[in-house]
This record gives C-alpha cells, structure tokens and sequence, in this order.
C-alpha cells in the first residue's frame, strides 16, 4: 500500500499557484498558519473593536461594508472609515467582506480596503452559499440573481450535466468580480467550481439549516487538496424557525424579533448548543482550517431598539464599563463574555499551545465526474428531494453516492431537520477519512491518496487521460474501486475479469472468499467471467461480483453489481459489498476505537510514533467511555490536549471518556515507529505552520487582572 501523505497543503508549491493571475492567499501572508476571527456587526458598537484592537480578542475580522461604509439610506456610515483605519493600524487581518452596492462603489471600497490592509485585505465574499442559492432557484426566474446572471427562465431539468455546468461557470464569472476573491459554500459541491474559478481560499458556512457539516467538510478539504488552497469556516448559529435564533442578553430574557417575513424567537436557550459549537470549532483547527470564526455571539447584547425594554441598570453596568474603559482590563472584558465568547478565548489559547496540529489522515478519495453538481437528497434550499445542479432529478448513480455517505457518515441525511442537532457531526464507523476530488485530478492530487473510490455518473473513458492517471496510480501502489458503471469498458488484463455487455437480475445467496455467507435482495449485475483476478465475492455457484487483481504494486477491485446494491434507487449497498470493503477501509484504519459509536478522526505529523486522535460524543445526554487501540502497536503514552481527568493507558490501550455533547483531543505515542510515511522532518515554522498567532494569556490587558 502506498505510502501516508503527511504534508500539509502549501499553496505556492502547488500546479496552480505559477498560472493564477491572483494568487492563493498563502500561510506567508497569514503571517502564521492559524487566525482566529470574530464576526463585526457595526462600527456604532465599540465592543466589538476593544475587544479586538485592545484585548487581542482575535487577529482577523469578518464584516459587511453595507455595515460599515453603507448604511441605509445610502451614506457612510458615521465612523466607519475611522474604525476600518484603527483595525489596519492594529495590523487585524479582514477576510469574506461581503460588497453591496453598484459596480462602481464596491470597486471603491475594495480599492479603499487594498490601500489601508494591503495584504492583510485577504478578499471579498464572492460566492456566499451561491452552490445553496442556485440550488434554490436564486439565479434564474424570479430569483434575487437573475438580471445579474441573465437567466430569465429556470433552466431545463432534462439539461445535460456538462450544460449544467458551463450554466453555474457563467454564473460564478458574474459573482468572481472582485480584485481578490474567497469562497463560502453550503451545500460542498461549489467548493471545487470555486477553486476553478480563481477562489483565493475555499470555505464552508456549517451548523444553520444546512446539510451534514461532515460532508460539507469532505468536499472543502477534497478541493483543497486538489487546488492547493487554505480553508476557513463560518460557524453560524443564526438558525431562527423551529428553534429560534442563538442571543445572549444579560437578563436572560428572549426576544422575538418581528422583522422579516415571520417573527423570530432569540435567546440562550435558542438555537444551537455551546457543545455543537465546541465540537464544530474543534474539528475544524484538527481538520488544518485556516480561519475559524462563529458568527457573532460573543458578547452580551443590549436589547436592539423596538425589541424589548431597555436593560436595567445592574445589567447594563458591565457593559458600559467595558464601552468606557480608559485602558484594557481583562475583568471587564470577561464581564461581557458570553459562553460562546469564553469557548472562543479557550479555543484559541488551544490554538496558542498546539499549533502544530499535524495533517488530517484522509487516505480515501472518493472520485466524482467534473460535472456531477451533486448535492444531499434532501435540505432546506429545496422541498422538494433528490436533485442535482438544482433541477436535475436524481440518476441511479447519485444515489450511489447518497447510499456511500449513508454507509460512511451514518445518519447525514437527517441534519438540520432534528432538535437533538443529529447529522451536523456524524458518526464514523470507519473514522472520518474521506475527501470528494474530480474526474480532473492530476497525477500529483492523487499522489495524495492510498486508494482511489470512483461513484456516480463517473464514465471513465470519457474523461481524456483518465484511465492512464488511474492506471499509473496503481503502478505505483494506490487501490483503485471501480464499478463497471464507472468503467465499463475496463479491460480484462487490467481488472483480471471478463465484462460482458448484457446484465442480469438477481436475488439470493452470495458467498464471500473467506466463507461469509449473505442473503441479498433482489440486484441487477454485469455478467462476467474471471480473466485471472481473485474473486472476493460472487454468487452462490454463479459469476464474480467483486474481483481483485493485482496491477504493478497496487491492487483494483472491479464490483459489477449495478449502483453497488439493490434495484432500488434508495438502500444499503450489498452486504457482501459492505463486508468486502468495509475489510479494506478496515485495513487503512491507523486507530481502533471501542465503545458506542462516535466521530473520530486521526492527524499525523513527521514522527512514525505518534498520532492525533479528536474524539467527537454526538449523544446530547449520554456520556461515552471506551478505549483507543494503536492498530499493531501498544500505547506507551498519551497527552491530553483537551481533556485530561477522564483517561489513562492501560494495558497498552488508551481507555478514557467524553462527555455528552463534547470533544476530547488526544496525542497517543506509540512504543516505537509504525506509519510509513511519505514525508520526514517537515519543516512546520519554515511553512508557516506553528507559528503562533496570539498569546492571549500573556496579552498585557490580561495581565492586568485574574481571567
């Protein structure tokens, strides 16, 4: 098996950065590989800017010029200047400035942003949740982006793919205007065409009404490594109907908001978690995220005009002491910190002490066709389900890909819909190891991966060249799965298989090659008869179903069971399927949890000995306790990074605890090196990464006073 990709992504050493005419934003303009980010709301509100010019609350910013140059009877807002001049001087960073107005005045305020941040002005906002809003219909008819687009009418559902596709390019060229442009994507599909069309840094928007945060994450960190690009993300707890909207105000009391098209309830008891925000911000810094930021939260709010009483005095107090401070007090601020505000203090001073945070294992690419604009069955841009590109209905092989992402990401699909917050992190069977590249990849993005998975409408004969990138691939000792779907015209010296062109049904026993037997229902197969390759499961006393034949130092599985499953568009893969390829992610797997299910997720660094285990408890009420295996090796010693009291190695396992709703990050060191790895003795500072950001715990405002 090929070796573990272990280096992180480096925008300027990767295919793109020499043909960009804008370059990716790299870690040396970050100036460190990590920042942490609040989100402004205006510029009237000076807590916002004392916390981050005075108190190093965080290094970089998100905000609306509509709220700081605009307001909204079309003059500058009184100050905003001012405030954007006191935030270059500080050296703050400004990221996803969402532009409004005409053509005229946003390239005034972006040239006004380049001239007062010069690269610290990392970009504009081009595409926020634009792969979401084409889905829903924002671009064509009626949609609020039509006259800008020029799509008057919705497009045909019976439109090809590849006509879907040049439609969203042309779509993304209105929207990638900006001198420096960044990515927000919701629905993950968008994340690719992005990079495409010249993202400078790829992002998700997670938790709201959205789809599975862990699939969304599959896609971002899949195109990240295929374009060579930093991500960040946009942690939103502006959620409003069923469950209200995330607000903290002093007095506790709620709010119900009666702008727009129907009320919303805001509260702390409202919307989100504090846990699905932990665990969010958590997964993400392990995922390798650049910029992490919730949006808004971290400060108790005085009651907005027209909503509610004013706030009584005792309640009043601790913010207007903050507001009129004449020097930093760390006190002060800490009086107007919300829950979600100290999450964000304590989550970078983790940042601070870990910064070398390894790289994310994720040995399986899962491939889709360049063209597949496929999204999850069933989300809240749309009522109705199982739509790709907006309005294409589902083929059977989208719904090849829905039944993966089912089998590996349990539960996906009913996120967004459930009050317990199920779907937004999944459980991880396998772990999560899984990145979604294109049909386009090059030879140098599948370098990256150990196996090659190819799903969907994916014909390889179709795409030039890739059959040979495949084929080289596994010369060099990657595992390509290739359904006949996907390749139907694989030939018999390269698979070990004869594929004939008609099909047949069937229902009944199948037999795997170490004696496990399955009853399956009722499924469609190529007929075939084996060339040479060694049948991992076939029929009772029938035809080959998966066939594995070694090619140069790797291996192909050929599977001729159409779409992998039943004849039914919506199901479980075979079991033979799931029990021969679930040996094999089996086999990648680097760690053994025990216990009931959770997510789980694996870093590795430069060192053979040691790895990075997070630990995610997506229970609301049920704590988890189990243990952690080293596969093939015996634990000699753990670190904590998050904590500490609930673990201990024991008989060469890590045995510890998670409380419900919560994280846990964990260095486990092995008795001696076991990863084979590709790369040795990376240097992390001369990369940017472990450079720290903000020390907030030595910042002079804290030392003022006990946190």
């Amino acid at each position: 098996m090929r070796p573990i990709h272990n280096h992180p992504v480096v925008p300027e050493a990767g295919e793109r950065y020499q043909r960009c005419r804008v370059k990716p934003v790299t870690r040396a303009e970050m100036r460190c590989d990590f920042r942490t980010a609040i989100f402004l709301y205006s510029p009237k509100d000076e807590v916002d800017l004392k916390a981050l010019l005075e108190y190093g609350f965080a290094s970089s910013a998100y905000f609306y010029t509509k709220l700081w140059i605009r307001g909204g009877d079309g003059e500058e807002v009184r100050g905003g200047r001012e405030g954007l001049e006191r935030m270059a001087e500080a050296r703050i960073y400004l990221f996803h400035v969402g532009m409004s107005g005409t053509d005229e005045e946003v390239e005034g305020h972006e040239d006004f942003l380049i001239s007062k941040f010069g690269e610290r002005y990392l970009g504009a906002k081009a595409d926020s949740e634009l792969d979401g809003g084409y889905t829903r219909g924002w671009c064509w008819g009626d949609g609020p982006f039509a006259k800008r687009v020029a799509m008057p009418e919705e497009p045909s559902p019976d439109r090809s793919r590849a006509q879907a596709h040049r439609e969203y390019d042309r779509v993304l060229d209105c929207f990638y205007d900006k001198k420096r442009n960044l990515s927000i994507c919701s629905l993950g599909y968008g994340c690719h065409y992005a990079a495409e069309h010249g993202a400078r840094m790829l992002g998700v928007e997670t938790v709201e009404k959205l789809p599975s945060d862990t699939v969304l994450w599959c896609f971002c960190r899949g195109a990240s490594k295929q374009y060579d690009l930093l991500t960040s993300v946009s942690i939103s707890s502006a959620v409003s109907r069923p469950w209200g909207a995330k607000g903290y105000y002093p007095d506790g009391r709620k709010i119900v908001h009666l702008g727009g098209r129907e009320p919303t309830v805001s509260g702390a008891d409202y919307g989100f978690s504090e846990g699905l925000s932990k665990r969010e911000w958590y997964v993400a810094y392990m995922y390798g995220c650049s910029l992490v930021f919730f949006q808004g939260g971290y400060f108790f709010s005085s009651i907005p005009s027209g909503d509610g009483p004013p706030l009584a005095a005792p309640y009043e107090a601790p913010l207007k002491a903050f507001r009129e401070a004449q020097r930093p007090n760390w006190a002060l601020l800490e009086g107007v910190l919300t829950p979600l505000g100290r999450l964000h203090a304590e989550a970078q001073e983790f940042a601070f002490d870990h910064p070398v945070r390894g790289t994310p294992y994720m040995p399986v690419a899962l491939m889709l066709d360049e063209d597949h604009g496929w999204n999850q069955p069933r989300h809240l841009y749309r009522k109705d389900q199982d739509h790709a590109w907006g309005n294409i209905p589902y083929s059977r092989l989208d719904y090849q890909i829905d039944n993966f992402f089912r089998w590996v990401y349990p539960g996906y699909e009913a996120c967004s819909y459930y009050r317990d917050e199920r779907g937004y992190i999944t459980n991880t069977p396998f772990g999560d190891m899984y990145e979604v590249i294109l049909s386009n990849a090059s030879p140098k993005c599948l370098e990256k991966y150990r196996v090659v998975v190819l799903l969907g409408d994916l014909k390889v004969e179709g795409r030039e060249g890739l059959a040979e990138r495949l084929r080289d691939f596994l010369e060099e000792g990657g595992i390509v799965v290739a359904g006949t779907d996907q390749w139907p015209g694989i030939p018999a010296w390269l698979s070990g298989v004869e594929v004939s062109e008609g099909s047949k049904a069937y229902a009944g026993e199948v037999v795997c090659a170490d004696g496990r037997r399955f009853r399956e229902g009722a499924f469609e197969r190529r007929q075939a008869r084996t060339a040479g390759g060694g049948v991992l499961l076939r029929i009772h006393q029938g035809d080959p179903l998966v066939i594995r034949q070694g090619v140069g130092k790797g291996w192909l599985y050929t599977i001729t069971v159409k779409g992998w499953g039943e004849a039914e568009r919506r199901h479980d893969f075979l079991k033979g399927v799931r029990h021969v390829l679930g040996g094999l992610l089996g086999e990648l797997n680097l760690v053994e949890v025990e216990g009931r299910d959770l997510f789980y997720l694996v870093n590795v660094t430069d060192r053979d000995d040691e790895v990075m285990v997070t630990l995610c408890n997506n229970s609301p009420d049920a704590p988890w306790e189990g243990k952690v295996r080293v596969k093939g090796e015996e634990v000699e010693a753990f670190e904590a990074w998050l904590g500490h009291s609930e673990a201990c190695v024991r008989d060469g396992l890590l045995w510890c605890a998670v409380p419900a709703n919560d994280v846990r990050v964990f260095r486990l060191k092995a008795g001696r090196g076991f990863l084979p790895l590709m790369f040795r003795e990376i240097d992390w500072k001369g990369l940017g990464v472990g450079v720290p950001e903000v020390d907030l715990r030595n910042h002079p405002a804290r030392r003022m006073s006990h946190f």
